[in-house]
């Protein structure tokens, strides 16, 4: 399965899916631990762990994080899963075994399926977070 054909519940791969999967593409043609190869891993994997530490930082006013909670947890679920197969794609390397690339790329589906959903929830709380703030600055 190359990274254009994924597809998930209608949407077209995010961004980081599609750079995760030129990644796993790219350890499947190597033929060893390739320094190149797991210094941009271990960069993406920083970026990742930087935004899922900023997702459970987010400073929120109260009424925000009730409505907010679960779409900012499963944007850590995703977080997670992209760097679960980050990991997977380390070990096929160093291990050589192109096996675990499958899993990977497996991974790499669920994680943008949890990514998709949060960007759901988010349009959806938007609208709601618009509303109560709307209707709070009425009673002003």
């Amino acid at each position: 399965m190359e990274a254009a054909d994924l597809v998930f519940e209608g949407a077209a791969p995010s961004a980081r899916a599609l750079e995760i999967m030129a990644l796993i593409e790219e350890a499947r043609g190597a033929l060893h631990e390739d320094p190149a190869l797991m210094a941009q891993i271990e960069h993406l994997a920083q970026r990742l762990v930087m935004l899922g530490k900023g997702l459970l930082e987010l400073d929120l006013p109260e009424a925000a994080e009730e409505i907010m909670r679960h779409e900012i947890a499963v944007g850590v679920e995703a977080t997670e899963g992209f760097l679960a197969a980050l990991e997977i794609v380390e070990r096929a390397l160093t291990e050589g075994d192109r096996l675990l690339l499958d899993a990977a790329r497996e991974m790499v589906a669920q994680a943008d399926e949890s990514l998709h959903e949060a960007v759901r929830l988010n349009g959806e709380n938007r609208a709601r977070l618009e509303a109560l703030y709307l209707d709070s600055s009425l009673m002003l």
